[in-house]
């Protein structure tokens, strides 16, 4: 039975595996952005010395929920906030680009990705 106006009617059983299927790659997604940055924020290179191990664990939690949804949004907002946002000068401008490097880079080329 469906209505001609295409609006709340029952979903076929084809439409629902493809959307059983896309919820299952988001999950996977989520648990592979964890992974990595789980393992970014325990090196010791990792730039906020003064975050909590449970403060890590919180942010991990969050954007693995985030992207989990589909959220990429809540992913960068949370990214932002453990990195404590953008840096700005005291008139409230952005100071542009970061550096090419962080001094606590040291040893990978942060402009590729083939560094990985």
């Amino acid at each position: 039975p469906h209505s001609p106006g295409g609006g709340g009617g029952a979903s076929s059983p084809g439409q629902a595996a493809a959307a059983a299927a896309a919820q299952g790659a988001r999950v996977k997604e989520a648990e592979a952005l964890r992974a990595v940055l789980g393992a970014s924020v325990a090196d010791p290179r990792f730039p906020r010395g003064d975050v909590s191990a449970e403060a890590k664990h919180q942010f991990l939690d969050t954007c693995q929920a985030a992207a989990a949804r589909g959220d990429w949004s809540g992913v960068k907002t949370a990214v932002k906030q453990l990195c404590g946002g953008k840096r700005k000068t005291g008139a409230g401008r952005s100071l542009g680009r970061p550096p090419d490097h962080s001094p606590w880079e040291g040893n990978f080329d942060s402009r590729s990705i083939a560094a990985f």
